[in-house]
């Protein structure tokens, strides 16, 4: 029943942040490139490197963080800061990207209204110790 929650609470975010996507690619005209859901959007080889170096680090910085919860008690939301962190960091880089050498600057708008949303969410759950109160 747990994971149920969880898994609810994960998807309704995600329908949030795609509708959100539509509609803002409506308002403002934004094209469709057609990539899948888990695709990756490098705009020159630069971005990919500096992108696989953020998720390289975010790696690992989870891997502490998950040993900190694990074996010494820490609260998830230290796992949970480390996310947004990352996601801030990761999401800025693909909108300066974008803004700077992209062929359709206007996808800048997806980036940080994605980037806003998740980060919310993630704020919320922190707020409200949504992921504990899953958990009992």
């Amino acid at each position: 029943m747990v994971w149920l929650k969880f898994i609810g609470f994960f998807l309704f975010v995600v329908l949030i942040v795609a509708l959100v996507n539509l509609a803002l690619r409506k308002i403002f005209k934004i094209k469709n490139e057609g990539k899948g859901l888990f695709s990756f959007n490098y705009v020159n080889k630069l971005h990919l490197k500096i992108d696989l170096s953020i998720n390289a680090t975010a790696a690992v910085a989870y891997i502490i963080c998950f040993y900190l919860l694990v074996s010494k008690g820490y609260s998830v939301n230290v796992f949970l800061v480390s996310v947004i962190l990352f996601t801030i960091l990761s999401h800025s880089v693909q909108a300066v990207f974008e803004w700077k050498y992209s062929q359709n600057p206007k996808k800048i708008i997806l980036t940080i209204s994605e980037m806003s949303l998740i980060v919310i969410a993630l704020i919320l759950t922190i707020q409200f110790d949504l992921f504990n109160s899953l958990i009992s």
